[in-house]
């Protein structure tokens, strides 16, 4: 029911299009990042964020109503993708061509990854979803609220750890194409390093202090009791690893952790069903399963697999080891 039926068709039809534009307006900022020019592209990115805030907060104020946020939305889209383009047209100068880019042939170059990439998106996003459906279901909403708060902000913690080598995929690309593996494994080995390191301090800092700081800010929030939030901060631990990897085979333009990783979502899903309904684990059930199932292969195959592509080991990278095995091999013959 809506009073005003026209102006909430508007605001669906300005959502539509907002949307759209949100959408398109995030290639000429990647395409930025992709240049290097990463710092410009979150400063971009930014600036239109705080566009769309302040112009729906401004048109809610004065009585905009449902087509505030979409519109706000929409500006915010429209100066992303001018800025962006704007900057990319400027640091390519004389490069541009004239000529019409043969839009089926990149499409063809990207589709295959395109595709694959997006059933695991989406796979992930049902997954997360289903959980919080079976833990609302099955364990009320004193339990979803505990894994729910526990989930975003380990999974918040893990955003921040992942930044630092998220920001050198785009150089690593670029180091792939000439087959510069030495460079790669230079890059990425400290980035893995910082990583890892600050996913373990915030998380520690999280597990010891995150329930004294809820109870003494009063909120009436909780967590999930410590020796359910390790296994938790452990199972995203080992995701951020498996994150790291099959971000750097898809560098060579391929997605072949796609069926192991839909195989895994739904192993990993049967067994949060399985384990709530027939054991005691309650909530520890959805903690556990999908930490099990990753385990079966996905967490110790795809970084050999990674390592390889490095023209290295697996022990031979987290040492830092910056010589293939084959070549020392070679020189020590």
């Amino acid at each position: 029911d809506t009073p005003f039926p026209t102006v909430t068709r508007a605001a669906w039809a300005i959502t539509l299009v907002a949307t759209v534009a949100d959408i398109y307006s995030s290639w000429a900022v990647i395409f930025l990042r992709g240049m290097n020019h990463v710092l410009l592209s979150v400063q971009i990115s930014i600036a239109a964020s705080i566009i769309k805030f302040v112009v729906a907060t401004a048109l809610l104020l004065c009585g905009g109503g449902l087509i505030s946020l979409p519109l706000g939305s929409l500006i915010g889209s429209l100066l992303q993708q001018g800025l962006a383009r704007w900057q990319c047209r400027k640091q390519l100068g004389n490069h541009l061509q004239s000529e019409k880019a043969h839009v089926w042939e990149n499409l063809c170059i990207i589709w295959p990854t395109s595709w694959r990439l997006g059933m695991l998106t989406v796979t992930s996003c049902i997954t997360a979803q289903a959980n919080i459906a079976i833990c609302n279901q099955v364990l009320g909403l004193t339990g979803n609220a505990q894994y729910g708060l526990s989930t975003q902000i380990i999974g918040a913690i893990g955003g921040m750890a992942m930044v630092w080598t998220t920001v050198k995929w785009q150089i690593i690309g670029q180091y792939r194409t000439r087959h510069d593996y030495v460079a790669m494994r230079r890059v990425l080995w400290p980035r893995f390093w910082l990583q890892n390191l600050t996913f373990l301090v915030l998380a520690a800092g999280l597990i010891l202090c995150g329930p004294i700081l809820l109870r003494w800010f009063g909120s009436g929030k909780q967590m999930l009791p410590v020796g359910w939030l390790v296994v938790m901060a452990l199972y995203y631990f080992i995701e951020l690893h498996l994150s790291f990897w099959v971000s750097l085979i898809s560098t060579e333009n391929r997605i072949p952790f796609l069926w192991p990783g839909l195989a895994t979502a739904l192993v990993g899903l049967s067994l949060s069903l399985i384990l709530i309904h027939f054991t005691s684990l309650g909530i520890g059930a959805l903690v556990l399963a999908p930490l099990l199932a990753g385990s079966l292969f996905n967490y110790w195959y795809w970084p050999v697999v990674g390592a390889r592509s490095l023209k290295t080991s697996l022990f031979g990278f987290l040492c830092g080891r910056s010589q293939p095995a084959s070549q020392r091999h070679t020189e020590t013959a």
